[in-house]
This record gives structure tokens, C-alpha cells and sequence, in this order.
């Protein structure tokens, strides 16, 4: 999740928090899905990583909307 965080979140920055939200959440969806049709802890392994990756990724941009929507009182 920590390389998901530090790769990929200044990316929100580039082309908005929605897209990067959107893909993250398509990666994680993804990875989780296909997680359940493994056989194996080889298969299961970079699957886990990818959505540790994606789970990552959406740290800092929902941190950042959740503090843009949050009242100043």
C-alpha cells in the first residue's frame, strides 16, 4: 500500500482525483475478483500486491476530498 500511496497518488494531481479514484477502485475490483479463481499462493501473490498497490493509490486523494468537503467549524 505504501508504494501505491508514494507512486501513484501524485497522479491525482496530473488528471484528477476522480479518474485516479475510479481506476484505483477498477484495479482493486479487478485483482479481488480474479483473486478468487486462483489455485494457488503463486497466483494469489501479485494478485494481492496489485491490490495493495490500487488500495494505495486512493489513500491520499480520498484523504484530500474527505478534508476539501469537511466543514471549517
Amino acid at each position: 500500500m505504501v508504494f501505491g500511496a508514494l507512486l501513484f497518488s501524485p497522479l491525482a494531481d496530473v488528471v484528477g482525483r476522480r479518474a485516479v479514484l475510479i481506476g484505483a477502485l477498477a484495479v482493486i475490483s479487478a485483482t479481488m475478483f480474479a483473486s478468487g479463481f486462483t489455485t494457488s499462493v503463486e497466483q494469489l501473490a501479485p494478485l494481492r500486491f496489485v491490490t495493495g498497490l490500487g488500495i494505495g493509490t486512493m489513500f491520499a486523494p480520498v484523504n484530500s476530498m474527505a478534508a476539501e468537503y469537511a466543514s471549517n467549524k
